[in-house]
């Protein structure tokens, strides 16, 4: 999903010589896709009784605002704060697959938000590693500003066409659906 979309974000002017547009683009993506195959997101289920395989999107919206905020708690400012929260904000929005399981609900849907999701200090240790693979050393500020941006943005995403199809029973149940990112 997010593989070459930081990169065709940067806006090729500004702060970001072309070589580290391409060296961060690279970093960032290596870290994001690491750190997702660790969130797990809690969807809310419904339906009739039973056990079920769980699988929708979970859309992250682009929102400038968002991943600029996080990115300026995070000490990043002046020209390199504009190409990045362009870059980060087209890399990392959008539509990801879900999918999981559900113990309680057999057959039904579910909701759900990345609210408080995913974990910030595995995410920070994620893009500081994809960072130095791609040479881009010295990084521990550019990296923790980039972290808060882009967890910003995956926490404001929400559940979309969440379905529950598996064994049922006769009566209702609701309960906690636990899903993973494809990445």
């Amino acid at each position: 999903m997010i593989m070459g979309k930081v990169a065709t974000g940067f806006p090729h002017k500004n702060a970001v010589s072309t070589p580290n547009q391409v060296a961060i683009a690279r970093g960032v993506e290596k870290g994001v896709r690491s750190w997702l195959k660790t969130f797990v997101l809690m969807g809310q289920g419904v339906g009739v009784v039973g056990s079920g395989v769980a699988s929708g999107l979970y859309v992250v919206p682009y929102n400038l605002g968002l991943m600029e905020a996080g990115l300026r708690s995070g000490g990043i400012g002046g020209a390199l704060l504009s190409d990045l929260t362009l870059s980060l904000t087209s890399g990392v929005s959008g539509v990801y697959g879900l999918s999981g399981v559900s113990s309680v609900v057999g057959s039904g849907s579910f909701t759900g938000s990345g609210q408080g999701m995913g974990e910030e200090s595995i995410l920070y240790v994620s893009i500081k590693n994809g960072l130095v693979s791609e040479g881009i050393v010295g990084s521990f500020d550019l990296g923790r500003g980039i972290t808060k941006g882009v967890i910003n943005l995956m926490r404001s995403g929400i559940v979309k066409q969440g379905l529950i199809k598996g064994a049922v029973g006769p009566s209702p149940s609701s309960g906690l659906v636990t899903l993973n990112i494809g990445v």
